[in-house]
């Protein structure tokens, strides 16, 4: 299996619905100096319409998180953050 990392407290600078119904978030997330591309298989919470879905407050930019993830490569091949799970930060132990 892939090594899975816990990061807490990084700053969300952008999320979007992505895939044909938007069940996928494609999020952009900084943590000090650093911003990240990260994608959220099944986390997206699309309708299928053709107008942006609202995007949850913890979603919002600038909201906190606390993230598990894995490295991988997206389709052309730069390395993003590919969540397992994330949770506004310092909302768990």
């Amino acid at each position: 299996p892939d090594p899975t990392f816990l990061r807490r407290d990084v700053e969300v600078v952008d999320a979007w619905n992505m895939g044909a119904v938007g069940s996928h978030l494609r999020l952009k997330l900084r943590d000090g100096r650093v911003t990240y591309a990260a994608v959220a298989f099944g986390r997206g919470n699309g309708n299928g319409a053709e107008e942006p879905a609202v995007m949850p407050p913890e979603l919002n930019p600038g909201a906190r998180l606390d993230v598990v993830y894995t490295f991988t490569r997206d389709r052309s091949g730069v390395l993003e953050l590919r969540l397992a799970d994330f949770a506004p930060a310092g909302t768990h132990t």
